[in-house]
């Protein structure tokens, strides 16, 4: 379909492990991982990756979902990628509701 899903995460290869054991891991292209790169959120540097990997033209290219506001919203806007925040409650944060995910069925519509 044209669409590449990429773990980015700020943890280590025992991820990978984890990511198998609940049988995620064959619905996933790359994992970028913080402990192996070298690289945490909310470096851009992460994103730069993402990008070569997958050989984008622009950042817009990358819809980046994560479940903290600073390091997975702001880095990908700042960036200038998409981004959509999981949470459950948001205390005094600067967002556009339709950008939050409360739960599976956020994402469905």
């Amino acid at each position: 379909m044209g669409y590449f899903i990429a773990v980015t995460s700020n943890f280590d290869s025992r991820l990978r492990r984890l990511l198998q054991e609940f049988e995620i891991s064959p619905h996933v292209d790359f994992l970028a991982l913080s402990g192996e790169l070298g690289i945490a959120k909310p470096d851009p540097e992460i994103f730069r990756v993402l990008m070569r990997r997958f050989d984008l033209s622009t950042t817009d290219e990358i819809l980046h979902i994560g479940d903290d506001y600073e390091k997975d919203y702001l880095a990908s806007r700042n960036f200038g990628s998409y981004a959509y925040l999981v949470s459950q409650s948001l205390p005094n944060i600067n967002i556009v509701q339709e950008h939050v995910i409360r739960g599976i069925s956020d994402i469905v519509k």
